[in-house]
This record gives C-alpha cells, structure tokens and sequence, in this order.
C-alpha cells in the first residue's frame, strides 16, 4: 500500500532559484531540513506531535521536492506523506472501541462514533492536498 502522493508542475525558472523557493517555503511553514542535492529537497515533521490541533491536519509527515531538467524547462515534482501508518492503525484501534461496545451490548448507534475518527484522516488527506498544490504552486510561480 502507498501512502506517498505525487504531483508536479513545470517551470521556466532555474535549479537554483526552484531549490532557494523551496528552503524559503519550508523554513516559513517550520519544516526541518533532512537532506539538500543540487536537484532535491527532502524534509519532515519535526515537531514531534508537539502542536495543537489545528495544526495537526495542516503538517505533513515528511516531503521530497525533485527537479527534473527537461531541456528548455524544468519539472518539479513533489513527492509528500499526509499520513503516517501509525495514524492509520491508531484510527484502526480506537475506532474498533465503540463498535465493539456497540455489538456487545446491542447498541449498535455507538459505532457511529467510529466516523468521528476516520472523518478527521479524511478530513486531513483533503486539507493536505490543498496545501501540497499551494506550496507547489508557490515554487513554480
């Protein structure tokens, strides 16, 4: 299963002017800097699940951004993690909570809680992609 989306626009402007729009986009939305090639950036969360709420579904786990020379232009793709598995197996865990209550006492209503849980992972996926196109779009324009 992957869990890492790609998308990617082209350019005109050079290597060097994408890589310094890319570090000014990380470092203004608080990213930690993993690795810098010539024609990539890698970073992640470095927060450390330190944050409030909010900003929990507006954090990616981690991201690459690579330029890719295609003659007269430049492509850059951005490769991103909105969610880590454990998420998803810590949604997976606490969900299964009320609807076994649920099935145990026949008040089948109480897994209706369970959306709750898996409403907020949705929820984050979209907000995610938004804010992925946005910083992409930052990059290119």
């Amino acid at each position: 299963m992957i869990l890492e989306y790609k998308i990617s626009k082209s350019t005109s402007l050079s290597s060097e002017e994408i890589i310094n729009k890319i570090l000014l986009i990380i470092e203004k939305r608080n990213y930690g800097i993993v690795e810098i090639t010539k024609t990539s950036v890698l970073f992640n969360d470095h927060t450390g699940g330190l944050i409030g709420n909010w900003e929990h579904v507006r954090r990616m786990k981690k991201g690459k951004f690579e330029i890719i020379n295609n003659g007269n232009s430049n492509i850059v793709l951005f490769e991103y993690l909105p969610i880590s598995v454990s998420e998803y197996i810590w949604v997976a865990i606490i969900s299964s909570f009320p609807v076994g209550f649920g099935i145990v006492n026949k008040v089948y209503a109480v897994g209706l809680i369970s959306w709750l849980f898996i409403g907020q992972l949705l929820f984050k996926r979209y907000n995610l992609k938004t804010i992925a196109n946005e910083m992409l779009t930052e990059v290119v324009s």
